[in-house]
């Protein structure tokens, strides 16, 4: 019900009249499309259709029944709750239709395989098997050890890229581990069911014990590994004992160099509840293994909620596997080798598992006791008695070591150490027990608490060492896991035999009970014409959306503008413009609300009436919404997992071997083709499916009626481009042809069948190249592309700021807003390694620059121009290191007067037994032979000394060890005598290399006897070759010298060797003044560059909300455009079954056994009756699951492309990517939930949960889905959905052609075709056409 550009604006002069007319057009506009409901209810009959053939479909009665096993097994009186929950976890339908449903409807043979694979693709091409070792795959996530980078560096840098990986397979592993685990602990809660299956799997009474520790520990380890902290050759003590015994407070001790820091909290009292393991980190951070990610701040006070936690939950019983979360705590601290410290609750009945899964993944216990009297009485009888059975039972013996604090002194502890040693023995018999340390830090000196803290970390360095490998331990439990499952499938099958047996019938005349009633009722929805209708018109009346516009829009938010800006004129009102837009996406939000919530209820109550029968069966009332979800869940996965050969083309078809004749393979078409559509069975794809169908359709309408009353009118008002493109396509449909085609058949049924078929076939093929011409499927830049991507562009706007409540002319941020400012926005840590980078000394400047470098990456998101700079902040770090290495390299300053002579034994050998080589000298002895004698006997000038290995690559190490323990400045290094090549060998780079390392090393001279001799020294050695020698940075200068005859070694050792002795003292101090002047200068540098970053980051926080509007509507729009101008367009290549496969099956054509003399060819022939509707329905279902698969992909490719780049842009605002902005908005609505009190607050909330799934992949994939089926629903329906041939009287006729084409032209909004559909109606003599009719007028 729109409005002229003129007389509206001319009759509301004020404001408030405008806008409360611009929306009463939005409210007008809202109520004609959903009344309108003729395309929605094809698609609901689409879904209908779908779920019918699924049903149909060989193979889905048991991969339904088993999916349901789970809820029926929770209101089963013979098995706990527990079981019925877990069973439900593990036959979830993504894990079901993997399996094989006879042999083990629970298996998770395929998570294993589908980990091997992508384990595999980690590693790259480089394996060319394919397969992956775990200590590979760890060094592929992000393992240390990578020569010449500091270790800090190698377990940051080296793996942050691979975390996304390794928390994938995290969760294809804990969703594996976790219902397993759950399942177990639930058949051990009850003694007759744990006897009982134990019986029927011929076991022994501990092997589920043993399984729920097996499973337990791989979970701890899953959960607790983190590829930035790999290790090949980990440490990991374990700190176990009594109750508040002060485990925490040695941590805190021993991670602080004895200087206690309260790091772990511990207060008197009941101290850590959860397990806990502390790292190496930069920074001190912690992260639950539940959480997302690092969380910043003080792990003492999250510890300190994590344990009241706990302790609600130790007072209800013992702690099982699913109450198993794991602190993952990080802090800066020494060790000599790599270790982690797992601080252990204290050991008591309710938490005696956590501590065996912790002692799990240990390589020794820290027993911390007390006198020898209490240790003696605790493992007798006390808490500690626990811990002699945790570790019997684990998997080989653990270290133990005393660690006697409690109210001990050290004169005490020094007359009973012996003692310690010996009751641990006794107790731990199999164990090694390692030599008792005093710990007691509270009546220690500062200094016996830093060397206590260091001959503890001595003794935890010795030892066995454990790889932290998640992989190698999931894969070993592969056999258990397989075992388990399969044995409780054949338990359960046999104690629920009657449930198992319940059938699906395949007609309503078949089957008894529940089970027929289903199909009944599916049957009726198919048929029943008025069913889709009549669910449409409960949930979603056009009145509906009117009574909440009027409620939230009109009466909420209107309200706070009139306040402001009644009575005055456009004129008078300060960015009017602001104000409309505000009230516009509040609308949307209103909207996309409300269909949200209408399509959930749709959806509940079009599947609740369905399946009820079968809901009231298993007993599932009240469990309906899960019973719902997980039946929605089942329909939509059946079927998509396919086969390796799926694809081929003769999949598409069975031939008969006979016949050689074609019929359609149902299973292949349902799969690859109908079961695109299954998602949108599930409740929340088919709400965002609802949203983009009617959202996107009529918003450019609303947008409009809203904003012209507001600017002067440029264009003339009609339909979407979209609309009249679609019209002509419609008009160009040839179905007059088809329908001729299949009356020239004749009467022959044969032969007119097949023209049937084939006309069905060519009207598939019009409808796809009508798709392909629309570009809905294949260019990015389409109108529903466009439109969708347009409007997630402006809401994401309203994710940050929106209109102001006090003044609505202008802009204020939301909260989520505000608290992104607040984001890891601890300025102090910036400040603190800004000065200390300013004093620290040449050998710590690497080091800090490091932590500055790193705080900046992980706070620089994705500003465009910080990228680039840390980029070349990294190679500057890198040269600072090497300087830094340099200014630090040990060299003894010796009042030597010699340099060293550095000859490898390979070279030695070679002047032993000099056969073989050139002899030029008079006296039968080469020059180089010569020069060798003379300088193996100037002892007093060079030392000579042979290395210990004749290995060649050893040699550069031993040669700088020398050079620097007694320290010579100066060398003569003698080449073999074979070397022809006049530049550097590899293995003399490598020498080179060393001795660069060291700015105190100044002259190396290299003699060698070249291929041929010359009078021109210069014309041997080269400028380029000298320049190969050196290096411009270096202060080592290399001089190349000839030996042929003219070389005299006395002239060599007087004129070279003594002169550049004596000047090395005087150039190494130069070299040292230099690099500690460029070090320097690079620092001041790194300085600036951090200051001007974090000075960024203060001023991006105080921008306004009304520069930040203007920032979207500039800036990001500019990269919004520009990313969508990249897309590259997709191909189309639709799938259509041919008309001849389509008349061979069965269930379209169905013939008589019987056959009679056809009149007109004389011949015998069955009677046939064709099922041209359910053909045609099949048909359609092909097409749009094909339209569906097409547009996601389309859709992903935009969401990857253009939303992730704008919300990158927007994310250089707060100096985040746009993946953790959507990150840290999760745990702000988490929180947010759990605060919000008041209606307004409420109803925030709801808006911002649904813009934070507005821009999830899926749910905009699933938009776009509903915007294309909106576009390509009327040529769908024009062109498949028409029956031609009437079995009534036998003939063929074009009437339902017609009729739907007039039909899908009217739903397009061309008005003379809706008059002439209702003219045509009236004309047939339709009972009351014409007022039926009225109800799907557009108009």
């Amino acid at each position: 019900m729109g409005c002229s550009n003129s007389s509206p604006v001319a009759n509301a002069d004020t404001v408030e009249a405008r806008l409360k007319l611009g929306l009463e057009n939005v409210k007008t506009n809202l109520h004609d499309q959903l009344d309108d409901s003729r395309m929605m209810e094809e698609v609901i009959k689409v879904l209908f259709v779908y779920l019918k053939t699924a049903t149909n479909t060989e193979g889905f009665q048991p991969f339904f029944i088993d999916s349901l096993v789970g809820i029926y097994l929770l209101s089963d009186k013979m098995f706990p709750q527990q079981v019925g929950t877990a069973i439900h976890k593990c036959v979830n339908p993504e894990h079901l239709r993997n399996r094989n449903l006879t042999t083990n409807m629970l298996s998770f043979t395929h998570v294993f395989k589908e980990l091997e694979e992508s384990r595999a693709k980690v590693a790259g091409d480089g394996l060319a098997d394919g397969h992956l070792s775990s200590s590979e795959l760890i060094q592929a996530l992000g393992g240390s050890g990578i020569p010449g980078v500091p270790e800090h560096v190698t377990l940051v840098e080296h793996s942050v890229k691979n975390t996304v990986t390794y928390n994938d397979h995290k969760q294809l592993m804990l969703g594996t581990l976790g219902p397993l685990c759950e399942l177990v602990e639930a058949i051990l809660s009850v003694d007759n069911l744990k006897d009982s299956f134990c019986d029927f799997a011929g076991k022994g009474p501990n092997w589920l014990d043993d399984l729920q520790r097996n499973f337990g520990v791989v979970t701890a380890v899953v959960q607790v590994f983190e590829p930035s902290q790999v290790s090949v050759d980990l440490k990991i003590p374990a700190f176990v004992g009594p109750e508040s015994y002060g485990k925490s407070t040695l941590i805190n001790h021993i991670v602080s160099k004895g200087r206690y820091v309260e790091f772990m909290p511990a207060s008197p009292g009941m101290g850590t509840q959860v397990v806990c393991k502390i790292s190496k980190g930069l920074h001190e951070s912690f992260q639950m293994a539940s959480d997302s990610g690092p969380q910043s701040g003080s792990v003492k006070d999250r510890l300190a909620k994590v344990n009241e936690e706990m302790i609600k939950k130790q007072q209800k019983g013992m702690l099982g596997i699913k109450d198993m979360d794991i602190l993952r705590a990080e802090k800066n601290f020494e060790s000599p080798v790599p270790m982690e410290f797992l601080d252990v609750p204290g050991i008591k009945p309710s938490t005696a598992f956590h501590t065996s899964l912790a002692l799990g993944l240990a390589t020794t216990v820290v027993l911390v006791c007390g006198s020898p009297q209490s240790l003696e009485t605790q493992l007798k009888n006390g808490d500690l008695a626990l811990l002699t059975n945790i570790v019997r039972d684990l998997e080989a013996p653990i270290p133990i070591q005393a660690a006697v604090s409690y109210r001990v002194t050290a004169a005490e502890f020094g007359r009973t150490k012996a003692m310690y040693v010996h009751i641990l023995t006794s107790f731990f018999p199999t164990c090694e027990i390692k030599e008792p340390l005093w710990m007691n830090f509270f009546v220690m000196s500062e200094a016996d608490k830093e060397r206590t803290v260091e001959q503890f970390l001595e003794q935890a360095a010795t030892g066995s060492t454990t790889i932290v490998d998640p992989y190698a331990r999931f894969f070993k439990l592969q056999d258990q896991v397989e075992e388990f499952t399969k044995t409780f499938h054949k338990f359960l099958r046999q104690e629920l035999k009657d449930y198992f047996q319940v059938k699906m019938p395949k007609s309503s005349a078949t089957g008894t009970g529940a089970m027929k009633e289903v199909w009944d009722n599916l049957v009726k929805t198919q048929t029943d014409t008025n069913a889709a209708k009549q669910l449409l018109s409960e949930q979603m009346s056009g009145n509906g959306i009117q009574e909440t516009l009027e409620r939230v829009v009109l009466q909420d938010e209107l309200e706070k503008v009139v306040v402001n800006v009644s009575g005055k004129p456009v004129s008078e009102v300060e960015n009017v413009v602001l104000i409309a837009q505000g009230l516009l996406i509040e609308c949307r939000l209103c909207e996309m609300a409300w269909l949200i919530k209408q399509a959930k209820e749709l959806h509940q109550s079009g599947f609740g009436d369905m399946f009820k029968p079968l809901c009231q069966k298993i007993n599932a009332a009240n469990v309906v919404p899960i019973f719902n979800l997980r039946v929605s869940e089942a329909y939509a996965m059946f079927g998509t997992q396919l086969a390796e050969d799926a694809d081929e083309e003769h999949d598409k078809y069975i031939v008969n071997d006979e016949t050689h004749e074609e019929k359609l393979n149902m299973r292949w078409w349902t799969k690859e083709c109908c079961s695109k559509v299954a998602p949108y069975l599930g409740p929340t794809a088919f709400a965002w499916f609802l949203t983009g169908f009617y959202l996107v359709s009529g918003d450019s309408k609303n947008k409009n009626d809203f904003l012209k009353l507001l600017r002067k009118p440029t264009t003339k008002e009609g339909a979407d481009p979209w609309r009249k493109h679609m019209l002509d396509r419609l008009s160009e449909i040839p179905y007059g042809t088809w329908v001729k085609e299949v009356k020239a058949a004749g009467s022959d049924q044969n032969t007119m069948f097949r023209a049937l078929f084939d006309s069905m076939e060519k009207a598939c093929k019009q409808f796809a190249k009508i798709a392909k011409e629309s570009g809905t499927l294949t260019v990015a830049t389409n109108f529903a592309m466009t439109e969708l991507l347009e409007l997630v562009f402006v809401m994401t706007e309203r994710i940050f700021a929106k209109q102001s409540t006090l003044n609505p002319s202008d802009f204020e941020f939301t909260k989520f807003a505000d608290h992104l400012k607040q984001y890891d926005t601890n300025q102090t840590q910036f400040d603190e390694v800004h000065e200390r980078i300013g004093t620290a000394d040449p050998d710590e400047v690497a080091k800090v620059c490091t932590e500055a470098l790193l705080l900046m990456k992980a706070r620089q998101g994705k500003v465009q121009k910080w990228e680039s700079k840390l980029a070349d902040m990294q190679t500057q770090l890198d040269e600072m290191q090497r300087l830094g290495s340099m200014c630090s390299a040990p060299f003894t300053q010796a009042s030597t007067d010699s340099g060293i002579l550095l000859v490898p034994n390979e070279v030695r050998a070679m002047f032993a037994k000099p056969e073989g080589f050139w002899v030029s000298s008079e006296d039968g002895k080469t020059p180089a032979e010569t020069a060798w004698q003379e300088l193996d006997k100037a002892t007093v000038m060079l030392h000579n000394e042979a290395p210990p290995t004749d290995d060649a690559n050893a040699f550069p190490a031993f040669a700088l060890d020398k050079i620097q323990r007694i320290g010579f400045s100066i060398a003569v290094y003698m080449r073999r005598l074979d070397t022809a090549s006049f530049d550097p060998l590899d293995k003399e780079r490598a020498l080179l290399t060393k001795l660069r390392g060291q700015p105190n090393f100044v002259k190396l001279f290299v003699l060698w006897t070249p291929p041929s001799t010359s009078a021109d020294i210069e014309g041997v050695w080269s400028k380029k070759s000298k320049d190969n020698w050196n290096d411009q940075k270096s202060g080592l200068d290399v001089e190349l010298i000839a030996l042929d005859e003219r070389f005299d070694c006395q002239t060599f050792l007087d004129d070279k060797v003594k002169v550049a002795i004596q000047e090395s003292k005087s150039k190494g101090d130069e070299n040292m003044r230099k690099l500690r002047e460029e070090l320097q200068q690079m620092k001041h540098k790194f300085a600036r560059e951090l200051k001007a970053f974090s000075d960024e980051q203060q001023m991006a926080k105080n921008i306004n909300a009304l520069d930040f509007h203007n920032f979207m509507r500039k800036d990001v729009r500019s990269t919004k455009e520009e990313k969508v101008k990249s897309m590259k367009s997709s191909k189309v290549n639709f799938r259509i079954p041919k008309g001849a496969p389509l008349k061979e099956t069965p269930e379209f054509l169905s013939a008589t056994i019987d056959q009679v003399t056809d009149a007109a060819t004389n011949e015998r022939q069955s009677t046939f009756s064709v099922n041209e509707l359910s053909c045609r329905a099949f048909l359609f279902n092909v097409m749009l699951g094909q339209c569906v698969g097409m547009a996601r992909g389309l859709a992903g490719n935009a969401h990857d492309v253009v939303i992730t780049s704008f919300l990158n842009r927007v994310g250089e605002k707060y100096f985040m990517s746009g993946e953790q902005i959507l990150k840290e908005m999760d745990l702000y609505l988490k929180k947010a939930s759990a605060s919000a009190a008041s209606k307004t607050d409420n109803l925030e909330l709801q808006y911002m949960q649904i813009l934070r799934q507005m821009l999830t992949k899926d749910c905009f994939e699933h938009m776009y889905v509903g915007c294309v089926t909106y576009m390509l629903m009327p040529a769908l329906y024009s062109t498949v959905l028409a029956v031609v041939h009437d079995q009534d009287t036998m003939g063929s006729s074009d009437k339902n052609y017609r009729h739907n084409l007039l039909r899908a032209k009217s739903m397009l909004g061309d008005k003379a075709s809706y008059r002439f559909w209702l003219e045509h109606m009236a004309e047939k003599k339709y009972a009351g056409a014409r007022e039926k009719a009225k109800i799907f007028s557009p108009f």
